[in-house]
């Protein structure tokens, strides 16, 4: 478990954006903008990640999750993706941004714990608890960008859910 935490706090440090860049690439403006001032407007990209993470939250067995990783942004004002919600940076100071989001929540299976993209593992523990619908969770998020080119992202929500009740 611990291995699993250490693995994704490390993989979370290299955005996939930057796994995109080439050596034409522009480097980062000095307000914290990835974006090519060239390229202002809309922005897509899209990718895959993998995850190795416990089935559901405190299971000791361990599952495989591919996440499809599809982003859209608005110069630097608005921002929609799976792992990021849907936001608008209400705050561009330099390197921070705050504002609002909302995200959704995948629920839970009770067959595998598993979310909506298992591939592999999953856990029966919690057969007969029913499952958690899908919810959207609205709140706020404040990050900062650190480094020499702006590689390490800070990043803190709060969110709340509305829904996810148990179903039969």
């Amino acid at each position: 478990m611990r291995l699993t935490a250490i693995t994704l706090a490390i993989i979370s440090m290299f955005p996939s954006h930057l796994a995109a860049q080439t050596t034409d690439s522009p480097p980062p403006q000095a307000d914290g903008r990835w974006q090519d001032p060239e390229r202002d407007g809309w922005n897509v990209s899209i990718g895959l990640g993998a995850v190795v993470a416990p089935a559901w939250l405190g299971a000791d067995e361990n599952a495989v999750s591919i996440f499809p990783d599809l982003r859209v942004n608005y110069d630097d004002v608005l921002f929609a993706s799976i792992p990021d919600g849907v936001g608008w940076n209400a705050v561009r100071e330099g390197n921070w941004r705050a504002g609002p989001l909302v995200k959704l929540g995948f629920g839970r299976d009770e067959d595998n714990g598993g979310s909506p993209f298992l591939i592999a593992g999953g856990s029966d523990a919690l057969i007969g608890l029913g499952n958690i619908d899908p919810t959207a969770e609205l709140g706020g998020f404040v990050e900062t960008r650190l480094g020499a080119q702006k590689q390490f992202q800070l990043r803190a929500e709060i969110r709340k859910g509305l829904g996810g009740a148990t179903t039969d």
